[in-house]
C-alpha cells in the first residue's frame, strides 16, 4: 500500500509539473492595465537574448500589443557588439493555426553591452487572439558570433 502511495505521489506531482507548463498567459481584460513580459523567452549564457509582449488595456481603446527584444554580451571583458535586427509582432485567430506578422520593423539596433527595441500594433476589437513575439538578434567580435531567430510563447489576448 506504501508503494501505491508513492505511486500517486509521483504522478500527482507529474502532473502539477505538466499543468505548469502548458498553462497559457492569459491577458483579461482590465481597467487602464499594461501587463508586461507576457510570454518571454531567454535564451543564451554568454550572449542573453530575450523576447516578449507588453498589452495595453486601457478601455477606452482596443488593445495595444507591443513586442520586445532585448540582446545582452554577459560574456567576460563584454567582447560582443550585439543588435537586434528585427522585432517582429505575431498573431493569429483562436481558431486559426497560422501566424501572420502584423508588424515587422528593421530596427538595426546596435550596443556595445545591451540593446533593446520594441514594435507596437493596435489590435480590433471583438477580437481572441494570440500573440507572441519574434526578433531576429545578433553578436559579432567575439569568439562565436552568431544570428538567431527568437520566439515568444503565445500569449492569448481578448475584450
Amino acid at each position: 500500500q506504501e508503494k501505491i502511495v508513492k505511486w500517486i505521489r509521483r504522478i500527482l506531482a507529474t502532473l502539477g509539473a505538466v499543468t505548469m507548463l502548458l498553462t497559457l498567459v492569459t491577458v483579461p481584460k482590465a481597467s487602464a492595465e499594461i501587463h508586461r513580459e507576457l510570454g518571454k523567452f531567454c535564451a543564451g549564457v554568454k550572449v542573453r537574448r530575450c523576447v516578449w509582449v507588453n498589452v495595453d488595456l486601457d478601455p477606452p481603446r482596443v488593445p495595444i500589443v507591443r513586442a520586445y527584444a532585448a540582446v545582452r554580451d554577459k560574456s567576460p571583458g563584454n567582447v560582443y557588439t550585439v543588435t537586434v535586427r528585427r522585432v517582429l509582432l505575431q498573431s493569429r485567430s483562436v481558431d486559426y493555426p497560422t501566424w501572420s506578422t502584423d508588424f515587422d520593423d528593421a530596427v538595426n539596433k546596435s550596443g556595445s553591452v545591451f540593446v533593446s527595441a520594441h514594435n507596437r500594433k493596435t489590435m480590433g476589437y471583438g477580437g481572441r487572439f494570440y500573440v507572441r513575439a519574434k526578433a531576429l538578434v545578433e553578436w559579432t567580435g567575439g569568439p562565436s558570433p552568431d544570428r538567431k531567430w527568437l520566439y515568444g510563447a503565445r500569449v492569448y489576448v481578448h475584450d
